[in-house]
């Protein structure tokens, strides 16, 4: 809340962090600081495996290893902050996050010509349901976000008989960095 309020947090950090408090709130009803200890952050990273196999989404790696983040952040906190005495297993090394491997595929091939199809044959030219499809799909094809797709203008775009590229300077709200963009468009994002 306190970064929050700083400004210091961006809003899908935020929500992030809510989900860690939901699944806590799920996997305890009451947590007492006394309670923390590495018994209890393991059983919370195996309650967080078994929801996600029950789910249907199976270890969900990159999930687990934010809420464990956000566990330890948190001890952290009240350790400085707070100064209260608190076991900090994350401290002591008993335990550790381990980073996932990068997931580089969100949408499989397959599954993105499926969709394009459903879009093309069922969504009419002109209806919000166009406009967003299309969005979406140019971000499937660029990797651009749709927030960066919505500051887009023709200017960013430098075009060729044989390449069009995108360039542009994204400003990112946490740290304020600039961050220069260059990527190009493919023959099919263009149509």
């Amino acid at each position: 809340v306190m970064q929050e309020e700083k400004d210091n947090m961006s809003n899908g950090t935020l929500i992030s962090y809510m989900a860690t408090l939901r699944a806590l709130k799920v996997f305890r009803k009451e947590i007492r600081i006394k309670d923390i200890n590495e018994k209890f952050i393991t059983d919370f990273e195996k309650f967080l495996i078994k929801r996600g196999n029950e789910a249907g989404r199976g270890d969900v790696e990159g999930s687990r290893y934010n809420r464990l983040r956000h566990v330890r952040a948190v001890i952290n906190y009240i350790e400085t902050k707070g100064k209260i005495k608190i076991e900090n297993p994350f401290e002591r090394g008993d335990i550790t996050i381990k980073e996932p491997e990068p997931n580089d595929i969100f949408l499989e091939k397959e599954e993105f010509k499926r969709l394009d199809r459903l879009y093309r044959k069922n969504t009419k030219i002109g209806t919000v349901e166009f406009y967003t499809m299309s969005m979406f799909i140019f971000s499937c094809l660029t990797g651009l976000r749709i927030s960066d797709i919505l500051t887009l203008r023709w200017q960013h775009i430098i075009r060729s008989d044989e390449l069009w590229i995108i360039k542009k300077i994204l400003v990112k709200k946490v740290g304020g960095k600039n961050v220069l963009l260059d990527v190009p468009i493919s023959k099919y994002a263009l149509i």
